[in-house]
């Protein structure tokens, strides 16, 4: 019904559509996920189980400071802890940031890398500390 009247309306939009339904079979059968020939593969696919983990801590003098309580962006802190062997001045950065972000004097720093069993999210794996500043 819909073909047919598009048909007899305006020829050039039934081209269009036609060319578009033709454009997108071509696509998919091809793989190719591009703008605007997106399909059901592109959000389909299976989402692999991880088999651990990663857990990042920040240990400010000896105590784990609370990135959910912190007066800034725990995403933009975690990803500051992720590259934070990258930097030999991170870890003066980092004195600096959290001495004035949260008001608290910074005398040893560490960030805790915690690996825990996916299965088990109790069961620790291992622990790797990498000191980031010390006074």
């Amino acid at each position: 019904m819909f073909w047919s009247n598009c048909l007899k309306r305006d020829k050039l939009l039934f081209v269009f559509f036609l060319v578009f339904i033709i454009g997108q079979a071509v696509f998919t059968i091809k793989g190719v996920e591009t703008f605007p020939f997106w399909n059901y593969g592109m959000y389909s696919a299976i989402t692999e189980k991880p088999k651990n983990i990663e857990v990042t801590k920040l240990i400010i003098n000896e105590r784990e400071f609370n990135l959910n309580k912190a007066p800034f962006s725990k995403a933009y802190m975690e990803y500051q802890l992720s590259n934070a062997g990258k930097s030999e001045n991170f870890g003066l950065w980092l004195k600096a940031y959290i001495e004035r972000q949260a008001d608290i004097k910074v005398e040893k720093a560490l960030r805790l890398h915690q690996f825990y069993k996916a299965d088990k999210p109790y069961q620790l794996i291992r622990t790797d500390e990498h000191p980031i500043y010390e006074h």
